[in-house]
């Protein structure tokens, strides 16, 4: 029982730690695209 435990939460830390490098991906994506925006006005 405690073993599963240990597993379900390894499985949880490791959706959360891919999920925040997606997050991570998007915010550089985003910045990226405004700091574009901004030099296509200038």
């Amino acid at each position: 029982m405690v073993v599963l435990v240990f597993h379900a939460n390894q499985y949880i830390y490791q959706l959360a730690f891919i999920l925040a490098q997606f997050e991570g991906v998007n915010l550089i994506l985003a910045a990226l695209k405004v700091s574009y925006l901004e030099q296509k006005t200038i």
